[in-house]
């Protein structure tokens, strides 16, 4: 009668505005008094859900019978005929059991799903939170040599460099090594529109900048002149700019070039100065080294402005040459200076623009003024160093302008490609395709966004972040005269996923295990959790015993018809096996129903209630996961028990007339 009245269909409908205001709404909110409580709608919905699902296979069930019903008709088999005749006959009746399967298949599968989708999510916060298997956080930028203790630790089998840093406008930029990033970054495969090797591929340069260093030197050095024409500023400062195997860009100081017109070795050291030979000491002088093969990507001179205006300079590079240890000869140039010959120069003197309108001291920037290559062997450059200087106030001596002149092996043509995050796009109001321009390290490096990723792991920032190619950004850097950014992070791919030994002290690490036996230990969120599967088994068990017992009931009320039956001559097992064949046909259909209608409404709600222990949505979104092993398994377990329990009223041997005589007496 309710059902008729429509009852069920406004059932329904609450159920489809509960759903919707779950999904649309925070399950957790704010009370008056700003404490947290939960949402009523937390607990109406999935209630109100499961119930309406049931209310709308109860009106299926009478057609779903008549329609078994003319199916059995068609065959020979009296047993079918009449147990589909039983169903179609009373079908409210026997609507009870089934919508009780229905309820415990639906609760079963919904409670496993909603346990499987949080031990999923715990796992990919863990993922998205540490970024790889294992994350090694430095305090200051990694050394050339304490680069190999992390990238040869024990246990590793991939590192990758990344170099963090915020921008002047939205986001972040991320820098990482793209050739490690495919097996080292835990990116969730729904959070990206291109598998990981199509996505790395896009911003992945063809080839690595600059100059290979060939063998594993402990020394490189550059011989170089200066013209004695510059004699009247001071002597440059040099640093060789050196990037290794993992991409990591180092600055190191190469001593000094006078002006003096004669050639002079600028040295940088590659390795310690000190390094054991003995083999108990061997592996602790390979993690020491630098991460073989290195390239030569820049030659910095720093200088002072002279105060007035001086002629023209000319600087001569004339050889690159190694040495294998820390003291000794060098060994044959391996390189000629025409081998930089299409090396990029840069001049600047950021200070010089306080001196141009100082009437004292009038300035001029330096200036690139001619470059050539001689025989092949030796890079000429001709170039204005400049002059000025800021006048002091008080009559004291004026305040000296720094230059400088880069050398940079030719980074890519136009903009870097770039991979941005949705948030990235939304803030910045740009799109894939487009060209955004980012300050870094006062440079201005404009970024080309060949693609982009729902979310990126360790990027929680409503900005989102640009990731780039760290080889490509700090040959960039280098090109425009700027620091190069500080690798602070490593990205580790370990075996097992477990902790590696020997990394340098004072580092912080950061694991993806340890990070989700974390969260899978605390009390918050585990507990609730935990429960989950007990439910599940507890709405079968129920569900089992309450249709056995409605067999049992069934069986009492139709004494009468199985006394006919036996009289007859049909057998007490044909009895039973009509009995079980009605008993599979109602709740057979029930369970499948109920599965359905438990992975469908888990497709509704887990997302929405799926909470952190800070009652916040999780990152990145829960990924629904319906075990059907074990759901089925259940199902058809609460299936199967009523078909048992018919099964067993074989055992009984009623006295055939004595039950006639009573039911015509009565």
């Amino acid at each position: 009668g309710i059902a008729r009245a429509g009852a069920d269909l406004a059932l329904v409908a609450a159920a489809l505005i509960a759903i919707w205001q779950l999904r649309r709404y925070q399950a957790v909110s704010q009370s008056l008094a700003g404490s947290l409580t939960i949402d009523p709608v937390l607990t109406a919905a999935p209630v109100l859900a499961l119930a309406a699902g049931t209310a709308v296979l109860l009106r299926l069930l009478p057609v779903t019978a008549r329609v078994g019903d003319s199916l059995a008709a068609r065959g020979r088999r009296l047993g079918a005929a009449m147990a589909s005749w039983e169903l179609s006959r009373q079908p409210v009746r026997q609507g009870a059991s089934a919508l009780l399967v229905v309820l415990a298949a639906a609760t079963s599968t919904l409670a496993l799903a909603q346990h499987q989708s949080w031990r999923r999510s715990i796992h990919d916060q863990a993922a998205f939170s540490v970024g790889a298997d294992v994350r090694v956080d430095t305090p200051a930028s990694a050394g050339l040599t304490q680069t190999g203790a992390i990238e040869r630790a024990p246990g590793v089998l991939d590192a990758m460099p990344v170099a963090r840093t915020s921008t002047s406008g939205p986001g972040d930029v991320l820098a990482v090594n793209t050739r490690h990033a495919a097996a080292t970054v835990l990116l969730r495969p729904d959070l990206s529109p291109l598998s990981p090797a199509a996505l790395w591929r896009r911003i992945t340069p063809a080839s690595n900048p600059g100059l290979a260093v060939p063998g594993r030197p402990a020394r490189l050095a550059v011989s170089a002149s200066l013209s004695r024409s510059a004699a009247k500023f001071s002597p440059m400062q040099a640093a060789l700019d050196v990037m290794d195997a993992a991409g990591v860009s180092y600055s190191l100081p190469a001593g000094l070039l006078p002006a003096d017109g004669r050639v002079h070795p600028l040295i940088a050291a590659l390795a310690p100065r000190h390094q054991t030979a003995a083999p108990a000491g061997q592996a602790a002088a390979r993690l020491r080294q630098a991460v073989y093969p290195l390239r030569l990507t820049g030659i910095s001179l720093s200088y002072t402005l002279p105060a007035r205006q001086t002629p023209r300079a000319l600087l001569i590079i004339r050889g690159i040459a190694t040495a294998p240890s820390s003291s000794g000869p060098f060994a044959a140039p391996f390189s000629t200076g025409g081998a930089i010959g299409n090396w990029a120069t840069a001049m600047s003197a950021p200070g010089l623009a306080l001196a141009i309108n100082d009437q004292a001291f009038p300035g001029a920037g330096p200036q690139d003024v001619g470059r050539s290559i001689t025989g092949r062997t030796s890079w000429l450059l001709g170039f204005d160093p400049g002059y000025g200087a800021v006048g002091n106030p008080t009559g004291g001596l004026p305040s000296m302008i720094p230059g400088t002149l880069t050398l940079s092996a030719s980074s890519v043509a136009g903009p870097i490609p770039a991979v941005a995050t949705r948030a990235f796009l939304v803030a910045a109001d740009v799109a894939v395709g487009d060209t955004t321009t980012v300050m870094l390290s006062n440079a201005t490096v404009r970024a080309r966004i060949v693609a982009a990723v729902t979310r990126f792991p360790t990027v929680t920032g409503g900005g989102g972040a640009l990731i780039v190619d760290l080889a490509t950004l700090q040959s960039e850097l280098t090109r425009q005269s700027a620091a190069s950014l500080p690798v602070t992070q490593w990205w580790l791919r370990t075996a097992d996923a477990r902790l590696p030994a020997g990394l340098p002290p004072g580092v912080m690490v950061a694991s993806r295990a340890a990070t989700e036996t974390a969260l899978l230990a605390n009390p918050l969120s585990s507990l609730p959790q935990q429960a989950l599967p007990a439910i599940a088994l507890a709405a079968a068990a129920l569900a089992a015993v309450g249709f056995s017992v409605s067999v049992a009931a069934s069986v009492t009320k139709r004494r009468a018809q199985r006394a006919l039956l036996a009289a007859l001559g049909v057998s007490r097992s044909a009895q039973a096996g009509q009995l079980c064949l009605e008993q599979l046909m109602l709740s057979l259909p029930a369970a499948v129903a109920g599965l359905l209608l438990g992975a469908g409404l888990a497709r509704l709600l887990i997302q929405a209630v799926t909470l952190t222990t800070t009652a916040a949505a999780p990152v990145p979104p829960v990924l629904i996961e319906i075990p059907w092993g074990p759901a089925a398994g259940l199902a058809a377990a609460v299936a199967v028990i009523p078909v048992l329990a018919a099964a067993l009223t074989i055992v009984r041997r009623p006295d055939p007339a004595a039950q006639l005589r009573a039911a015509e007496s009565a």
